[in-house]
Parts: C-alpha cells; structure tokens; sequence
C-alpha cells in the first residue's frame, strides 16, 4: 500500500519552483501592462482537462490566490485590481490527487511579467 508523504501545509509554498511530472499549466495576463486603477485579468489555462484539486496563482514566488478546481474546466480567472504594487512576476499552478489520494503538484507555469505605471 502507497502512503502519502506527510508535509505540514504551513513549510508548504506551492509557488516554489518543483520538477514535476504532471504537465505545467500556462499562465495569461491581459494586459501585462497596466495604470493603477485599472483591472487585469489573469488566467491559468490547462493543457487538458485533468482532475485538478486546486489552482493557485503566485506573485513573486508567494501564494496571491487559490481556489477549489472543477471538473472539466481548463480555465481558471482572477481579476486583479491594480495598485502600484502589483507590479511583479506572475505564475500559476495546481494540485491534484493521484490513485492514492496523494497531492501532487505541477510545475509552475513560464512567469509572466506585470509592469504598472503611474495612474490616470
């Protein structure tokens, strides 16, 4: 019988960089140049519809936000309200259970970088 490896959630940061063999997913800014005041919508896209757990978005290496994944959905969105610090690299992830009931995590999506400017 297959035991899960035991990790704290609090050591855990599912925004680092891991090797992984599930497939990365990719990570989309619309714009990826913004005034404060304006609002950005980034997506994480799937390569395939896959039984995902979890999606989590990452701004310069730490957590920014996580939400419950569905079944057959490939595109994950958040808005971002854009402030002078939202300037940063932005990647996504997810987790998924295998047979074991076990998280894995996929590697993290190619880093996308977010420029803001001065307001209106």
């Amino acid at each position: 019988m297959i035991q899960c490896v035991f990790q704290p959630m609090r050591w855990w940061n599912p925004c680092a960089i891991s090797p992984g063999t599930l497939q990365a997913p990719a990570m989309l800014l619309n714009p990826s140049r913004a005034q404060e005041g304006e609002v950005v919508l980034a997506q994480c896209v799937l390569q395939k519809i896959i039984p995902a757990a979890r999606i989590v978005f990452c701004k310069d290496g730490m957590e920014l936000y996580s939400m419950k994944a569905h079944q057959h959905t490939v595109i994950y969105s958040m808005l971002l309200n854009i402030s002078a610090r939202s300037s940063g690299t932005y990647t996504c992830a997810y987790q998924q259970r295998n047979k074991s009931n076990c998280l894995r995590r996929s590697p993290l999506s190619t880093p996308l970088d977010l420029l803001v400017t001065g307001g209106t």
